[in-house]
């Protein structure tokens, strides 16, 4: 069992120095080389101790000992849980284990657990494209309306609807590659602080691989080609003389 750096990387506690968590360390200002003072939830004595490490930990916040440092300050270590490479099975009958759970056992729960963070990305996801849809479309809406005296002369001279809805589904790619270019350098800090936001003892280190970005670009830019296929109705429909004479 190990604790993570900054970096996501597993590493050991140095002896004589104990490990605080990242989220506890911000909250309270602390830095490697600090000297802090601590005690145990049940009880009023006070340890002191220098921090030797900052480490993440994804679910719990606090401080990680090494058993030889804590058992130095004449506390009882009285352990909660115990990671073996034999069978846990062999153990259940023992009077001091409360329960056993097997690495397969304890995958399964974690993965039971990430269901819900699953349902979040999906929902996250289909809220995206509805988004893209809104934006888009308003803007070409906006486009249309401002520009229909243009269109309708467009028309006037000859030129198709089809020709017409290629124009705005430019306009609409082309806002998709500005948004594209502007959010993308946002997208892992977005995730980050949506994610941490759930408590203070959430700590995620999470990142985003360049196929995601590239996911979430095809996506806007399908999005954006699809609503042009929207102004279809609208752009034949157009009254050439209504808008001509509306407009002078």
């Amino acid at each position: 069992y190990n604790v993570v750096d900054l970096k996501n990387k597993a590493t050991n506690l140095k002896e004589g120095s104990i490990g605080v968590s990242r989220k506890l360390a911000e909250d309270l200002d602390i830095q490697v080389g600090d000297t802090i003072y601590w005690h145990l939830y049940n009880k009023n004595t006070w340890y002191s101790a220098k921090v030797g490490m900052i480490y993440r930990s994804n679910e719990t916040q606090g401080i990680a000992y090494l058993s030889k440092d804590y058992e130095k300050l004449g506390a009882t270590y009285s352990p909660a849980l115990l990671m073996s490479n034999t069978n846990p099975k062999a153990y259940e009958k023992q009077s001091y284990v409360e329960s056993v759970l097997s690495k397969k056992e304890l995958l399964k729960t974690y993965e039971k657990s990430m269901e819900s963070v699953s349902m979040l990305v999906y929902m996250m996801l289909a809220f995206a494209a509805i988004l893209i849809v809104v934006v888009l479309y308003n803007s070409g809406s906006l486009s249309f309306n401002e520009r229909k005296k243009e269109f309708a002369t467009l028309k006037v001279l000859g030129l198709p609807s089809r020709a017409i809805r290629k124009i705005l589904s430019s306009q609409n790619f082309c806002l998709s590659i500005l948004g594209i270019l502007i959010g993308a350098p946002l997208g892992n800090a977005t995730l980050n602080a949506m994610m941490n936001s759930n408590g203070d003892n959430f700590d995620y280190a999470l990142h985003l691989e360049w196929t995601d970005y590239l996911f979430a670009a095809i996506l806007v830019l399908l999005v954006s080609m699809l609503v042009g296929f929207l102004f279809n109705k609208r752009i034949r429909k157009i009254d050439l003389v209504e808008s001509l004479k509306g407009n002078e």
